[in-house]
């Protein structure tokens, strides 16, 4: 009896210290009552100007968050949470970080995103567990240098910030899955690129490129690449070496063509070339039959290929904005389309087998051509047809 009646309190003892571990405190004055007992701290959204000292006592604490306040600065004090897994300093407007930042040796997820950092301290280099570092919408402008010793490193989020380069030391990154450079001001992405071969989604998007390196096809995990918004005038044909690649954007660049290859990205499912410069329809992605998303919006097309019916998987399709007097009528095989837009082009009249297209749920053909009575006939054949 004595046996069981010890075994029962053991139990419920670690019940109580499992229950202790997940308490989560909103207060720190409360937090501070048992320092030694805190684990986890949420003062988000309290309009905090500054963070206490005391902030200090909490040294078994893993987790902390204080999103969303008025912080300037922390205080030294931060480092003696030498427990601390999870720091979360999103949307305050610190401008800098202490050196004791450094001493968070167990930190696996940092989130400085929504401030006003210009740099970081070299010290970030010590935190050597690190997998998560956020650092989107500050005010960097040379990339830190410090970052590329962080090896565990799996997710690096630096979009929207002023970073004019990439460093070569980035190639230290070797288990990084995603790397987040979007609205930055880079003009060129090195070739040590091609060392990160566990990249999985890759964002360049809105940055001032004028072409990529060759080894951005040694990148053959990659899952997401994004590089609308740059001056791309063409793509290297290593990139047709990406045959993990889902999601393509190239979106408002300068592109004329597409590299020869192209139909190997066989796993391809979503690809946007709206606002570029192509007049012809590129005959390989009649090959990219599982594609669900197209989009060829604004750029040059007079006309489109019998093959585009081979697309039967397509859900998505765009041909707004380009120079289309008439559509195939292997159109109509493309029975899965939910969206349909062909806003803006010089159609006089549809196939009859657009009446096949019995899923569209929005049909936009604003800014044609069309007659009255042809608008009438279309109607009939589809009913979300819109004209206005």
């Amino acid at each position: 009896m004595k046996k069981i009646i010890v075994l029962v309190v053991c139990f419920f003892s670690v019940l109580g210290v499992i229950a202790q571990e997940d308490k989560v405190y909103h207060s720190l004055k409360k937090a501070l009552r048992n320092p030694h007992k805190v684990y986890r701290l949420d003062l988000s959204g309290k309009n905090l100007k500054n963070l206490p000292v005391t902030i200090g006592q909490l040294t078994n604490l893993e987790r902390l968050n204080l999103k969303g306040n008025q912080l300037t600065s922390l205080p030294v004090e931060i480092g003696q949470l030498t427990n601390l897994e999870t720091l979360n300093l999103r949307g305050n407007q610190l401008t800098s970080l202490p050196v004791e930042i450094g001493q968070l040796t167990r930190l696996k997820s940092l989130y400085l995103l929504e401030n006003k950092l210009t740099s970081l301290p070299e010290t970030i280099e010590k935190l050597t567990k690190l997998k998560n570092l956020h650092i989107k919408e500050n005010r960097l402008i040379n990339f830190p240098i410090a970052i590329c010793k962080l090896t565990r490193l799996e997710m690096l989020d630096l979009d929207d910030n002023q970073l004019i380069n990439i460093p070569e030391e980035i190639s230290q990154l070797i288990n990084l899955e995603t790397l987040y450079l979007k609205g930055n001001q880079l003009t060129d992405v090195p070739e040590v690129i091609g060392e990160l071969t566990s990249l999985k989604s890759l964002n360049l998007r809105k940055n001032q490129l004028t072409n990529l390196p060759v080894e951005i096809g040694k990148l053959i995990n990659l899952e997401t690449l994004y590089l609308g918004k740059n001056q791309l005038k063409n793509l290297p044909v290593e990139i047709v070496n990406l045959v993990n690649l889902g999601f393509l954007t190239v979106a408002e660049n300068q592109l004329t063509s597409l590299p020869d290859g192209i139909e190997k990205l066989i796993n391809i499912n979503s690809l946007h070339l709206r606002g570029n410069q192509l007049s012809n329809f590129p005959s390989e992605i009649e090959q990219l039959t599982n594609l669900r998303a197209l989009d060829l919006s604004k750029n040059q097309l007079t006309s489109i290929p019998t093959g585009i019916g081979k697309l039967t998987g397509l859900r998505y399709l765009n041909l707004r904005e380009n120079q289309l007097t008439n559509l195939p009528v292997t159109i109509g095989e493309l029975t899965n389309l939910k969206r349909l837009f062909l806003e803006n082009n010089q159609l006089v009249y549809l196939p009859v087998s657009i009446e096949k297209l019995t899923n569209l749920v929005k049909f936009s053909l604003q800014g044609n051509k069309f007659s009255e009575e042809e608008k009438g006939e279309i109607k009939k054949l589809v009913r979300a047809a819109n004209f206005n």
